[in-house]
């Protein structure tokens, strides 16, 4: 991991906010997870409020904090890793076009006790454990009338269940729905880091869409099972929703 922070820092001191031309000099898949521009389609689309301000639970290089500072006003992102802060710093310093970014440590409930809250939370792939504790630190550190925003692994995604590697805390559909009641639910596919299509439960695909969906950078070399023909069987079962790879999650808290 130290070693991906430093290559991660020199590519970025070389080649800036030009993503493309540093992934080309680097061909490795911890920095396209880090550096793609495909990393900001789980939220490209959102409407966020042009006055909001933002707190990313989780610098993850900042992959998703370039869309954040084009969206509001200000963004916050709190990492225990200081090395994670300082990527974060060195993609987008003060002089940088956007809306200021700030970095803290710490814990979350220190943001808790000086009175921090924020119009958006975002979680994407930072849940930790225990799970009741995290999801209630995130509701708390929301405005009224604010979302908190979560990607998630889920925890019965055919990815995974073909062998595919899930984060540190991968949920479950009624998990997520037990910690956010009423949370509008998306399926980023194939996953919620690079995803190429977003479901919902207003628009489920439909047979034959997901047949070749798992061109993945991170697919299993020798998958378990046929993931093309079970996605397929759950479609016309109905229990897509059950089964897709990953999680995205809108929960609005009350007035």
């Amino acid at each position: 991991m130290k070693n991906l922070n430093q290559k991660l820092i020199s590519l970025i001191r070389e080649y800036g906010e030009d993503r493309t031309v540093a992934l080309k000099s680097c061909i490795d898949l911890d920095c396209f997870m880090a550096l793609s521009p495909l990393r900001e389609n789980l939220l490209e689309w959102y409407e966020f409020q042009e006055d909001g301000e933002l707190l990313q639970v989780g610098a993850d290089y900042g992959a998703l904090t370039g869309l954040f500072r084009k969206r509001v006003k200000a963004v916050t992102v709190w990492d225990e890793s200081e090395e994670q802060r300082n990527i974060v710093r060195e993609r987008f310093p003060d002089t940088s076009e956007g809306a200021p970014v700030s970095c803290v440590g710490g814990s979350l409930k220190e943001l808790l006790q000086e009175g921090k809250r924020y119009d958006y939370v975002v979680c994407a792939g930072g849940f930790k454990e225990p799970e009741d504790q995290w999801a209630e630190i995130l509701r708390d550190l929301t405005k009224p009338g604010g979302t908190v925003t979560a990607a998630v692994c889920n925890r019965f995604g055919l990815k995974y269940l073909a062998g595919g590697k899930r984060d540190e805390v991968s949920l479950t559909r009624s998990r997520l729905s037990a910690l956010f009641p009423g949370c509008t639910f998306y399926y980023p596919m194939p996953d919620y880091r690079v995803p190429s299509v977003i479901y919902s439960d207003r628009c489920l695909p439909s047979k034959g869409e997901l047949a070749g969906i798992h061109t993945l950078y991170d697919f299993p070399e020798y998958p378990s099972i046929d993931v093309g023909a079970e996605f397929e069987a759950a479609c016309e079962d109905g229990q897509f929703a059950n089964f897709a790879d990953s999680f995205l999650i809108v929960w609005k808290k009350g007035e």
